[in-house]
């Protein structure tokens, strides 16, 4: 049986669990029809959040890069 900790994983943000929630819930998707839509414009919200709220410096830039890439694909396809 292997045991893995992703406790160690987790990296500090200055948000909480309760505001974090609150963060998401705040997305309006009554607009989005499609589900498929609605998890990806979810998956970016809460990229979004994780960018503006995390503290540690290499992680966020990694993010806010991963995020630059996603609009620019999103851009690309027109969406």
């Amino acid at each position: 049986m292997v045991v893995t900790n992703r406790q160690k994983d987790f990296k500090e943000s200055k948000i909480s669990a309760t505001d974090f929630a609150k963060a998401i819930k705040s997305l309006d998707l009554s607009a989005i029809s499609d589900p498929e839509k609605r998890k990806q414009a979810i998956i970016e919200r809460v990229f979004k959040i994780m960018v503006e709220e995390i503290k540690d410096s290499t992680v966020k830039k990694k993010l806010q890069s991963e995020l630059k890439t996603l609009e620019y694909h999103k851009k690309q396809m027109g969406i």
